[in-house]
């Protein structure tokens, strides 16, 4: 006893100078995110206050229900703040990351995570790439991206920080889809590398059913001619990424050279994917024009009402919703030209033309907003 007595001045010295040092360190218990506040606040409307999937929000299809292990796109807490950051496109859950902090996300996913059953931790080192702070980009053989879709032996994944993987054809450059949640499988470290990759999240969307067309067409007067899309290089600069492609005919003779930048899209008003093509048509061997072929932005329902203003100064926009109420925006920057369907460009300049992939559950002044402020970045 005497000896406990001892001590005791020493383990309240000890006790303050930690109170103390919470205190003043801003980084402390009493400056973290109230992760049930926020879940409360943003979440349980639609999944229900205990995670169970039954909020009052009427939606179009049942929420999640946590409690039964429903995670999208992958039950790790970075696939969880993924998820919540971007939102899932062709849903009506938004994304939330202009919202809430990183640290308030990041408590969030942590919280939600928790809603679910026990989790079984398995040790996939060395087959699994991650995405961490910069994108990834990985070529192999691909399986079928859809049902009745073909395999392609030289295929391209791009995995965004943001959670969103997009898969490419290489033979003649294509967009098959895009996925969300975890990357890829490398499974073609074995069996002589003829194995095919194993992409991991779901695909969200594929561009004519993962069989599409080519992506780009010359116009010769009342003629067209496809261009093929010869593949250079990938590229990563910091959390953007993309592909370089040459457009040639079928001679082989070289009509215009592509980047193309491919990024999430998460707003509180939509969620969706966004491809940018900075095309330079300046070495053209004719000043004639060319077009981006309409499987590349075909519209996919009725065209919707965009009210010019001046933000659109030197751009020429067009908004279309399926009955789904996917939209998808498509933007010519500079002099070109949008058709029903087409961005027509002349040779011998430079342009960059925007596809906006998003859901829009209303076309308001709010959403047009977002959506400019979106395609004008």
């Amino acid at each position: 006893m005497q000896r406990l007595l001892r001590l005791l001045p020493l383990l309240l010295a000890l006790t303050l100078a930690v109170v103390q040092a919470q205190a003043d360190d801003p980084g402390t218990y009493r400056d973290k995110p109230d992760a049930r506040a926020l879940f409360l606040q943003h979440c349980a409307t639609c999944h229900g206050e205990t995670g169970d999937g039954q909020g009052v929000t009427v939606l179009d299809r049942p929420a999640r229900s946590f409690k039964d292990g429903g995670f999208s796109f992958g039950n790790t807490p970075e696939a969880l703040f993924r998820t919540l950051s971007t939102g899932i496109p062709g849903t009506p859950m938004p994304g939330f990351d202009s919202a809430i902090d990183e640290a308030g996300l990041r408590a969030l996913a942590l919280y939600v995570r928790a809603l679910g059953p026990p989790i079984e931790e398995t040790d996939v080192s060395g087959a699994i790439l991650e995405v961490g702070d910069e994108p990834l980009v990985v070529r192999g053989h691909l399986p079928p991206i859809s049902e009745g879709a073909p395999a392609h032996p030289r295929g391209l994944l791009l995995g965004t920080t943001s959670g969103l993987t997009f898969e490419y054809r290489i033979d003649d450059v294509r967009l098959l889809g895009i996925r969300q949640g975890p990357f890829v499988e490398r499974q073609d470290w074995t069996g002589r590398g003829g194995t095919p990759l194993k992409p991991l999240g779901p695909v969200i969307h594929t561009l004519h059913g993962g069989i599409p067309g080519p992506a780009f067409q010359l116009a010769d007067g009342a003629h067209t001619r496809v261009l093929a899309a010869k593949m250079r290089s990938t590229w990563v600069r910091g959390v953007d990424v993309g592909l370089s492609y040459d457009l040639n005919d079928e001679s082989g003779r070289p009509w215009a050279r592509v980047e193309e930048a491919v990024r999430a899209i998460a707003t509180p008003k939509a969620s969706g994917f966004e491809r940018s093509f900075s095309i330079d048509a300046r070495a053209s061997h004719s000043a004639g024009t060319w077009s981006l072929s309409g499987d590349l932005i075909a519209p996919i329902g009725a065209r919707l009402p965009w009210e010019p203003n001046t933000a659109d100064a030197g751009q020429q926009i067009r908004a279309y919703r399926s009955e789904s109420g996917l939209v998808q925006v498509v933007s010519v920057v500079g002099a070109g030209s949008l058709d029903e369907g087409w961005a027509r460009i002349d040779g011998g300049v430079e342009r960059r033309v925007v596809v906006t992939t998003l859901l829009c559950p209303q076309w308001d002044e709010a959403t047009q907003s977002v959506v400019r402020a979106q395609v004008a970045r």
